[in-house]
């Protein structure tokens, strides 16, 4: 049995519109629903073996705001360029290529790739994405090579106006 926790990046900012959607920045708010998921996996004693990021600026910022929260080493981030302007082939070929020994594994990344690839390992369907939302999956597999479609059970989809 393995875990994955999605982690949709948190809320970013459009202000300066001749800035590259690469570089957008998490914005306050964003920053603050960050702090509050990372402290909510803390709280239910979730922290990952290994955390891999879109390396987008405003995603590796949601990684590392949460890791902190987590107790996680920042060092210990992997920045994944696939996971940014991803689709399913993609975010999959990356779980996959994760070693074994990772038991939980957290992803952060963007929508609407995240939706998808959460639709596509759980027979349920979940329709809304929120920013800054997490969303934890148990894949009834032995290794992550095995992962594949229908192979999940939601385990949990928290988001930041979810009290």
């Amino acid at each position: 049995m393995k875990r994955l926790i999605l982690v949709r990046h948190a809320k970013s900012g459009w202000k300066n519109t001749r800035m590259a959607d690469f570089n957008r920045p998490l914005t306050k708010k964003g920053k603050a629903d960050a702090l509050t998921m990372g402290k909510r996996l803390w709280k239910n004693k979730l922290k990952p073996d290994l955390i891999i990021s879109s390396p987008a600026k405003r995603a590796l910022a949601t990684a590392k705001m949460m890791a902190r929260e987590i107790k996680y080493p920042l060092g210990g981030i992997l920045m994944e360029p696939s996971i940014y302007n991803s689709d399913v082939p993609k975010l999959l070929k990356a779980v996959r290529n994760v070693n074994n020994a990772v038991q939980k594994l957290m992803i952060v990344g963007h929508n609407p790739e995240f939706s998808e690839f959460c639709n596509f390992l759980i027979p349920t369907k979940i329709e809304d994405y929120p920013t800054s939302s997490v969303v934890i999956i148990d894949l009834n597999v032995k290794g992550w090579k095995g992962v594949s479609s229908r192979k999940g059970t939601l385990v949990s989809f928290d988001h930041p106006k979810r009290i």
